[in-house]
């Protein structure tokens, strides 16, 4: 508040000093004058003769530019400034400060030069310039004398004495309650205690809030508010607006001058009657002369009983206990209520004599508003409590709860064959479904949903029937698959979500080799010292992988978590940004035995960071090929000997407003062990402001901070415990700086005091210890455990997994006891015994009752119900022959039934993912969290014994990356397989044309037993022979095939190979190689891809003793530039031929184009090439499912090619496309945009989707009644356009910079298209359409909106009305709206000309047409939506236009479609086609030619800027022409969109055939706010939504402004060659034509040495 009122002031000031210059402005200046400059100390310019005559007086001239004038003012020499008071600690504090900076060393004794009167012996210490004294009194004034002599750091001395007046006044008023809770009991209490501090008299207000008023409160500890200082309780907190006042009344004080003194107000005498409920209590200072409106107050609920209440809740229900606070013996007879969130009683029940009672699952387990809130006590004598259910559990995060988190109902698990998979392969998902016991539930059903890495619903597999519970499904991948993390749900009917998994698709290629590391990653690397690493390599078929090249780097960072037992402290500036860096150790390679030795040294490790650093170590040996397979470490740096941990005590960055505050601090040596040490602290409050500035033409800000001195001091960290620092702080931002001045060491912690929530946090009880057996239980036996106490007292044991299963009470002495317990097979694989003791309260001995808990987890034995497996597979087998695996499995009984799946995966796979074997045993045996929460009162207890009640009157009362390498997939599975009657099953297993490891992986179960068994099997020829070829090429492009060949196991001898090309690769060697036993080489062979195509690699080897192996590669080349569309249309006069040949193909790259040839009686209307278009769109939101599918529905008015070819049939992808809608619908009927639910698609947007459901149905496609029923029913809320609506859909409209679009002109258009698609349906209401017409059709400026009322009323019958409406649609063509993503006036004119037609408006479709042939575009200007209105239009006109007679090649063809299509071959071409038209009027012939062009499209830039620009790792610029294999360079893309309006943008780089991505650069590898990653000089990298490394191009979407972006991925020269390197190019997803394209580059990669 002070703030603010110096706001005021200031403000004042300035209006002040406003007027003034307004005045002088106006009044001063004569006539003809020029006002005066501005005051300041700019000279003023010489004066203009012609400006008028001079000064009336010498006085009245300006001053020369060079008289004489005063500057700022100067300090000479060592001089005292001013003196700081404090007087926000308990003791004040007075600092003075110096022109210099003192000698902070310790080397000077400043309290010899400081004499203060009266005497005292404060603690003296320095800060920079200020010299400070602590331990001061408030009530005295000193006067201190800074004696001559004393000295500053730079060995200047005070010439003179200076005396100084000190003086503080008396601390302000305070009042306060003491203690922090809010329960306070009410037998043997003396009352509630009040802290004041100058305060004579206080004012007391009691409100009782009832039991049934308190569901929508919070019993929080309240606040006090310091005088002068505004007060406000938020609503959930306050009991003013529903308590009833049952007393008023005034307290006197025994005030002693500026000391806390502690008064006891008698609350339960105050109180004439008890009723059920809570207390608000406000206590506020009305002492003499105190201000009435900022005195000092406070306000407290408080809970007056002797009822104890614990609650143990979980899915199954809440098991309440109550006790007395003053017996700590359970109550019996207590009623207690579970309320709601909506004050509903949900249940009552009665403690039993054991003080318990319980609410089962139907009582809990209800949805908000009915979930439980409160559990509310009635006892004797009127006796009242209430257990908050919303607040936090008791904190047992230290007791060992920790584990899988239990299943609510039914437990599923679900694995796959591996973690990732290519685009267009199959997953194999596998689960189990089991109770909490790990017991088989048959035959439930069961739903698995899978999910794309955007959350949106891929498929849903529906599973009927289970074999002992388990079920196999296979789910394949679709081949544009997007890439990332796929998700699989399991739910089973009436149980919910009981299982998932996650899988990622990749374009990678297993590892052909595996890489170990064998180092120390735990202890600290010092100054001086280097870290060994131990590299290993093998080939995965089992030869050592000597020879091989090792790179290896370690990237510089902050340790996120350096100190586990210190986890929650922070270290160094909180505002300090580490420049992370790449330490690159020296390469090497493995020796004959497939090993090196390398050294970390990180002698460069900045000290001094005051933060602890790590290095995230990468070693990569590099295949043949020059792949690279990685591994990686990381290992603690610690380059200063000792660090300052802080953090501040309780939750969250900030304390509420009057709460003190307390920071802990440590210092932790390099070690990670505590020591001892004195810490200095400086305290800053951080003043801040906020700077506005341009940046690339729009306003940003930042904001600018000057700290500002609050106090200063030294505390004692030792070494079993750490400092604390506690303050009482004004609101505001405030920062901690703690040094250790024996080290060095400096960290610091930002936090916020102000408002929030007084509800308090988690609660952590007293440690009780609590051993449990030292080995596992079998289920069903005794279990005995030793409960110590740290005190005596009254114990409940509770026996809980997910639920509360057994009760115990029992006393306990202080020498602890032993718990015994009678177990249960059914409590699960294990259990937690949880002792609660309480002690007894006494007035005098124990006022405030203390509560201690053990915990303990006693794991069962589960042996009797574990399989085990045994795979009985050889070490080594070779390919390409069938292998019947023997499985066995003991533990079953005689007759069980067992099931059992079997895999075989290459390990190459496997490593990518660090790939953990299935083990359902120890999913279902393994410890699972406490299921239970705890909450109780004893924690919030009050004091009720401070001191005798005073007297009383009144009578009122919230890295490192996947390794990607190319080459097939080998992944075995075998499905369900029965366990045969001997135990054994024998899984048969093709082996494939593979070198390699598999790692067999086996899973079996029975009803109530689990069991898994993995092992390797090595596979391989005697003689491997690997071909390592890029991932693809691009025609023109000359690359290198690595050949490896490996004698393992052969014969010696000449091995003979032979490298041939199929299509288009251009190949045809051959070598011998003399290979002595173990001997290994390779060798490169050039080839070529002269076309596109898919084309293959054959590698034949034969050797000494009939050795003989052929193996296919197969590779496809593909054009290095984006495909063209190049369409052109020219009238065909009655008669006339047109002719095509193979010209029309000669621009583009052999074998990539498609031509079309379409004919129409439409001037300037082709729907041919439209439809060729929406079948080839990428996209898939709700919209373009729609725009695409919309026009299929009239493909035999369109084109008579439009269905051809099984991949192009109209119907299936009509009702693909239904049935994809009917996914994203949700209950209320309303359609999501990418996902059901998902509430992003727009009003309008639903009933697109509605005409389109609705057509389709009476096109006879399988739409169900029911989702149509539902979807017409969301549109009849939409169409009440003056209503309120429920239904899921977005209803605001896109209202940011550019845009003329609002939230009602949206409403209105949806509810025109609404009661359109409603009218076709019969379902319209028409006096809604009259009033439409009649009150909003002049407010609703779109045509088309116009149109659809229109057509709309031509259904009803309505025919005048409907004339006028689409008048006025005639009228408001050529209306843009710049908000809507999908509105043209073109899309609006083709509309309302369909609209139009099927109104049978005759006349108006003629006058429409001409508009619309003036306004079509050409078609890739076209966006979906323009697309499917011009097909609707066309398919309208054409109905009208009238046949088209046509002779191919010289032959009449019969039975044409109105605008029939015809896709010549390149066959065809060559040989030349000819057409006629043979009717007799024009026909308008397009010809459509869309392919990959021979030569390098041009960079273009039509609505975007794109650049794009290689770099090596530390930012120079790179030469194409001169990269070596294993070279790795950074793609920078960087670009802006020109409209400020939004852009939902795709970028796709496509890669040279050498190239391959290693990673996708993040936000944080760049520079930015806080952010200093290795690759800062690319400065700030923007977040995607999506970004993806494909085989052969970077794709990455994200929504763009007018902003600047910057994208950048990292690539590895692989394949030496000559190779294109395409241009990068962006598009708006919606606007075709608005993007641009970088130049095309060469790219030359010479062979590593």
């Amino acid at each position: 508040m002070k703030r603010s009122k110096a706001a005021l002031v200031f403000a004042g000031l300035l209006a002040a000093f406003a007027v003034g210059l307004l005045a002088g402005r106006y009044v001063i200046p004569s006539e003809g004058e020029a006002p005066s400059a501005p005051l300041g100390l700019t000279a003023p310019a010489a004066r203009d003769e012609a400006a008028g005559p001079p000064s009336r007086y010498g006085f009245q001239a300006p001053r020369a530019a060079d008289a004489r004038r005063a500057g700022p003012a100067v300090v000479e020499g060592f001089q005292f400034l001013r003196l700081a008071l404090d007087t926000s600690r308990e003791t004040p504090r007075a600092c003075f400060q110096f022109s210099e900076k003192l000698d902070d060393s310790g080397e000077t004794d400043y309290a010899d030069y400081v004499r203060l009167t009266p005497g005292a012996r404060p603690a003296v210490s320095v800060d920079g310039q200020s010299l400070c004294l602590s331990g001061l009194a408030f009530d005295t004034d000193y006067r201190a004398t800074l004696r001559a002599g004393l000295p500053s750091a730079s060995g200047a001395r005070l010439e003179r004495a200076t005396e100084v007046a000190v003086a503080f006044g008396d601390k302000p008023a305070y009042v306060g309650f003491a203690g922090d809770g809010v329960v306070l009991p009410r037998l043997e209490a003396d009352g509630l205690g009040l802290e004041t501090v100058n305060v004579e008299k206080v004012e007391i207000v009691i409100r009782r809030v009832s039991d049934r008023s308190l569901a929508r409160k919070q019993i929080v500890r309240g606040e006090a508010v310091p005088e002068d200082e505004y007060s406000h309780v938020y609503e959930g907190e306050s009991g003013e607006d529903v308590g009833v006042v049952v007393y008023e009344g005034a307290l006197d004080i025994e005030a002693e001058r500026n000391r806390t003194v502690t008064t006891v107000f008698p609350l339960g005498a105050a109180l004439k009657e008890l009723k059920p409920g809570a207390y608000f209590i406000r206590a506020k200072d009305v002492s003499p002369g105190a201000d009435r409106y900022r005195a000092a107050q406070a306000w407290r609920w408080v809970m007056f009983t002797d009822i104890a209440l614990t609650a143990y809740s979980s899915e199954e229900g809440i098991d309440v206990f109550a006790r007395s606070l003053t017996t700590a013996r359970p109550l019996a007879g207590v009623t207690l209520d579970l309320i709601a969130a909506n004050n509903d009683r949900l249940a009552r029940a009665a403690t039993d004599a054991s003080g318990r009672a319980r609410f089962d699952g139907a009582a809990v387990g209800g949805d908000y508003p009915l979930v439980p809130r409160m559990i509310m006590a009635y006892g004797p004598q009127e006796d009242f409590a209430a257990l908050d259910l919303q607040r936090a559990p008791l904190d047992l995060s230290d007791r060992d709860v920790g584990g899988r988190a239990p299943p609510p109902k039914l437990d599923g698990y679900l694995y796959a064959d591996r973690g990732i998979y290519r685009p267009g392969e199959t997953a194999h998902i596998t689960g189990l479904l089991r109770d909490e016991a790990g017991r088989a539930v048959p035959d439930r059903p069961m739903t698995l949903t899978v999910y794309r890495p955007n959350n949106t619903e891929a498929a849903k597999i529906r599973i009927e029937k289970t074999e002992i519970g388990g079920f196999s499904r296979a789910f394949d991948v679709p081949a544009a698959a997007p890439r990332g993390v796929w998700r699989v749900v399991a739910e089973a009917d009436g149980a919910g979500i009981v299982g998932s998994l996650e899988f990622s698709v990749e374009d990678f290629t297993p590892q052909r080799l595996e890489v170990t590391l064998d180092m120390d990653e735990t202890t600290p690397i010092r100054p001086g010292e280097t870290r060994p690493v131990k590299v290993r390599g093998r080939f995965l078929y089992g030869a050592p992988a000597s020879g091989l090249a090792v790179e290896a780097e370690a990237r510089l960072r902050l340790d996120p978590n350096p100190f586990p037992d210190f986890s929650g402290y922070r270290y160094g500036p909180v505002d300090g940004r580490f420049d992370e860096r790449f330490i690159r150790l020296p390469n090497a390679a493995l020796d004959a035995a497939g090993e090196t030795s390398l050294a970390l040294d990180v002698a460069d490790a900045p000290r001094k960071v005051g933060a602890p650093l790590r290095a995230d170590l990468v070693v990569g040996v590099i295949e043949p090929g020059g792949r690279v397979v990685r591994e990686s470490a990381r290992i603690p740096v610690r380059p200063d000997e000792a660090y300052v941990g802080l953090r501040l005590a309780g939750e969250g960055a900030g304390v509420g407003q009057n709460e003190p505050v307390e920071i802990e601090a440590v210092l932790v040596g390099w070690d990670g062990k505590a020591r001892a040490g004195a810490l200095e602290w400086r305290l800053v409050e951080e003043d801040y402001w906020f700077d506005w500035y341009r940046d690339d033409g729009q306003w940003r800000w930042r904001r600018s901070f000057k700290d500002v001195l609050i106090g200063e001091g030294r505390a004692e960290a030792g070494a079993d415990a750490p400092a604390r620092i506690v303050q009482r702080l004004d609101p505001g931002s405030y920062r901690l700086v703690a040094t250790d001045p024996d080290s060095g060491a400096r960290s610091d912690i930002r936090f916020y005091v102000g408002w929030r929530s007084h509800a308090a946090g988690a609660e952590t009880p007293d440690q009780a210890s609590l051993d449990a057996p030292a080995e596992p239980v079998k289920p069903g036996a005794r279990a005995r455990l030793t409960l110590s106490p740290p005190y005596a007292g009254e114990a409940i044991v509770v026996v809980a997994t997910d639920r509360v299963h057994l009760v115990q009470r029992l006393k306990v002495g202080p020498q602890g006891r032993e718990i015994v317990i009678d177990t249960d097979p059914a409590w699960g694989a294990g259990f937690y015994v949880l002792a609660t003791v309480v002690t007894p309260r006494a007035a005098v001995d124990r006022p405030v009752p203390r509560r201690a808990m053990g915990v303990a987890y006693v794991p069962f034995d589960m042996g009797a119900r574990t399989l085990a497996v045994t795979l009985d597979a050889p070490e080594k087998i070779r390919p390409r022959q069938k292998l019947d695996l023997p499985v066995r499995i003991a533990g079953a009984q005689r007759g069980e039934q067992v099931m059992l799946t079997l895999t075989a995966v290459d390990e190459g796979i496997l490593r990518l993912t660090k790939f953990g074997s299935p083990d359902p045993a120890a999913y279902y045996y393994g410890k699972k969290r406490l299921g239970v929460e705890i909450r109780d009162d004893y924690g919030r207890i009050l004091n009720a014994n401070l001191a005798a009640p005073a007297r009383f009157g009144g009578d009122q009362i919230g890295g490192e990356g996947l390794t990607v390498v190319p080459t097939k997939s080998v992944a075995l599975y075998s499905g369900l397989v029965a366990l045969g009657p001997d135990g054994t099953a024998r899984v048969p297993v093709e082996i494939p044309d593979f070198n390699g490891e598999l790692r067999l992986m086996a899973v079996a179960w029975s009803a109530d037993k689990l069991g898994a068994a993995a092992r390797p099997l090595t596979v391989r020829d005697p003689v491997p022979a690997e071909l390592a070829l890029p991932r693809f090429l691009a025609p023109g492009d000359r690359a290198e095939a690595t050949l490896l060949i490996d004698n393992v196991e052969g014969a010696a001898g000449e091995y003979r190979v032979s490298l041939k090309g199929e299509g288009p690769v251009v190949l045809d060697e051959t070598a011998s190689f003399d290979l002595a036993a173990g001997a290994r080489q390779t060798a490169r062979f050039a080839f070529a891809a002269d076309r596109e195509g898919v084309g293959a690699v054959t590698l034949s080897v034969q050797g000494p003793d009939g050795f003989a192996v052929e193996r296919s590669y197969p590779i496809q080349a593909r054009t290095p530039y984006f495909p063209v569309t190049n369409v052109s249309t020219a009238a065909l006069a009655p008669g006339q031929r047109f002719s095509a040949s193979a010209a029309l193909i000669e621009p583009f790259v052999p074998g990539s184009a498609e031509v079309t040839v379409s004919f129409s009686r439409l001037r300037g209307v082709e729907p041919g090439p439209l439809l060729d278009a929406l079948y080839r769109y990428p996209y898939g939101c709700t919209e373009q499912i729609v725009s695409v599918a919309m026009p299929l529905l009239f493909v035999d008015a369109l084109g008579g090619e439009a269905g051809r070819g099984p991949d192009r049939a109209a119907r299936p992808r009509v009702q693909k496309a239904v049935n994809t809608l009917l996914e994203r619908q949700s209950a209320d009927g309303a359609f999501g945009l990418w996902r059901e639910g998902d509430g992003a698609a727009s009003p309008w947007l639903g009933a697109y989707a509605v005409d389109f459901l609705a057509r389709a149905k009476a096109e006879g496609y399988a739409v169900p009644e029911e989702a149509l029923t539902r979807a017409y029913d969301a549109l009849a809320q939409v169409a009440r356009v003056d209503r309120w609506t429920a239904v899921r859909y977005d209803m605001r409209a896109n209202t940011g910079p550019g845009s003329n679009d609002a939230d009602e002109l949206l409403r209105r258009r949806a509810a025109a298209y609404a009661m359109y698609v409603l009218a076709r349906a019969g379902r319209a209401d028409l006096s809604d359409l009259r009033y439409f017409h009649d009150a909003l059709l002049e407010k609703t400026p779109g045509p088309l909106a116009r149109a659809h009322i229109a057509a709309a009323l031509a259904l009803m019958g309505d025919r005048a009305r409907s004339a006028n409406a689409f008048d006025k649609a005639v009228e408001a063509i050529g209306y843009d709206n710049t908000g809507d993503y999908y509105q043209t006036p073109l899309r609006d004119v083709a509309g309302a000309l369909a609209l139009a037609a099927e109104a049978g408006r005759d006349g108006l479709v003629e006058r429409l047409s001409e508009t619309f042939a003036q306004m079509m575009k050409e078609p890739e200007r076209l966006h979906t939506q323009e697309k499917a209105f011009v097909l609707l239009a066309s398919q309208a006109l054409l109905r009208r236009a009238g046949p088209v007679v046509l002779s191919r090649d010289g032959t009449r063809l019969d039975g044409l479609p109105p605008a029939p299509s015809f896709a010549l071959a390149p066959e065809e071409l060559a040989q030349g086609v000819s057409f006629r038209n043979d009717g007799d009027g024009p026909v308008f012939r397009t010809v459509t030619v869309s392919g990959a062009p021979k030569e390098a499209p041009p960079p273009r830039a039509s609505g975007f800027a794109l650049s794009k620009r290689y770099a090596t790792r530390d930012g120079r610029p790179v030469d194409l022409s001169a990269l070596r294999q294993n070279d790795r360079i950074v793609v920078v893309l960087t670009g802006r969109a020109e409209a400020d309006r939004l852009h939902p943008a795709v970028i796709a780089d496509l890669l040279p055939a050498g190239l391959e991505i290693e990673t996708v650069l993040r936000p944080e590898d760049g520079a930015g706010r806080d952010r200093s990653g290795p690759y800062k000089w690319i400065g700030e990298i923007n977040h995607a939504r999506v970004a993806e490394a494909r085989d052969d191009r970077f794709v990455a979407a994200l929504d763009l402004r007018r902003e600047r972006f910057t994208l950048a991925y990292v690539a590895r020269a692989v394949t030496p060659g000559a190779f294109v390197a395409p241009g990068a190019a962006i598009e708006d997803m919606y606007r075709p034509g608005v993007g641009a394209r970088t130049a095309v580059e060469r790219l030359s990669i010479a062979a590593a040495e």
